[in-house]
């Protein structure tokens, strides 16, 4: 039975992965995809920009050269501190060092916040056609069309994203 909360277990659940990575990372410290991972928790839900960019430069220096996961990550945190030109620019590396790393979504996610419609579609569409199944890429479509003002393609659209984007 789903029971709404104020967030107090999403809250707890968070704080419960943050803990669990710190963990890995002191038993295993070079493990990058742990600080990657640990990078964009403390960005996305702990607001602790200053740790992710720590766990970001330490992957860096532990991979050392061009990695597109820690590129993405880079392109996630510059995103969150408001360095949205960059966080284009670090996308398209990550891009270029894997295109199936995700990175045209992400960019594409940046491109919208500049209002840059059409260049974000087209990264959208690259990445569609990359992972199809990614639901979540018709929702940034839909709102690429509703920027646009076609909002009955936008309403398409979002019958083909996720439950949690159709509801937004």
């Amino acid at each position: 039975v789903f029971t709404p909360d104020d967030g107090t277990e999403l809250k707890a659940s968070r704080q419960r992965s943050l803990a669990a990575l710190d963990r890995t990372i002191a038993l295993s410290p070079d493990y990058v995809v742990a600080l990657l991972t640990r990078s964009e928790l403390r960005n996305i839900y702990a607001f602790d920009w200053t740790g992710a960019a720590e766990d970001v430069a330490l992957a860096e220096k532990l991979v050392g050269g061009p990695r597109a996961d820690v590129w993405l990550q880079k392109a996630r945190l510059a995103a969150a501190l408001g360095e949205l030109e960059t966080a284009v620019r670090l996308g398209d590396e990550a891009h270029a060092l894997d295109p199936l790393s995700g990175a045209r979504r992400n960019a594409g996610w940046h491109l919208l916040a500049l209002e840059r419609y059409a260049q974000a579609r087209a990264y959208l569409l690259e990445e569609h056609r990359i992972r199809p199944w990614e639901s979540s890429l018709n929702f940034y479509l839909g709102l690429c069309d509703v920027y646009e003002g076609q909002p009955r393609d936008a309403l398409k659209r979002f019958q083909y994203a996720d439950s949690d984007y159709r509801l937004t």
